[in-house]
């Protein structure tokens, strides 16, 4: 398996962590937006948002997929007024909706540069 170090700063793992913490209290997700997300049902979206937020918290390398996982999470739940928070981001997250359009680039970057590499090297470590 391959690990991936993504190197996010304080305020990208805290919204990184908000958009997967959203599915467990103002959003309910569906079978069918777990599936969107990676899943194969709420579930194991469930626990795997446990996890990733587990790893995230402690900064740990994580896999593509989960890199992907965590990512679609929180666009869904920035974005989406129908499927995650919406507009309610902002009051249910410590981030205003500027912040967040900021923060949210910044991840999909930094996220798409090290799964895909990096022109200074490969970020990738096996695991």
């Amino acid at each position: 398996m391959v690990l991936i170090v993504v190197r996010l700063t304080a305020d990208e793992r805290a919204f990184l962590l908000q958009g997967l913490a959203v599915w467990g209290g103002p959003t309910a997700p569906t079978d069918a937006v777990a599936r969107v997300v990676g899943y194969a049902d709420v579930a194991e979206m469930d626990t795997g948002n446990d996890r990733l937020r587990d790893g995230l918290g402690r900064g740990d390398a994580l896999t593509a997929e989960d890199w992907r996982r965590a990512l679609v999470a929180t666009e869904l739940g920035f974005a989406s007024d129908r499927l995650g928070a919406g507009i309610e981001w902002s009051i249910v997250t410590p981030f205003t909706d500027e912040q967040s359009v900021v923060l949210l680039r910044a991840v999909q970057r930094r996220i798409s540069e090290a799964i895909h590499g990096t022109r200074d090297g490969d970020t990738r470590s096996g695991a």
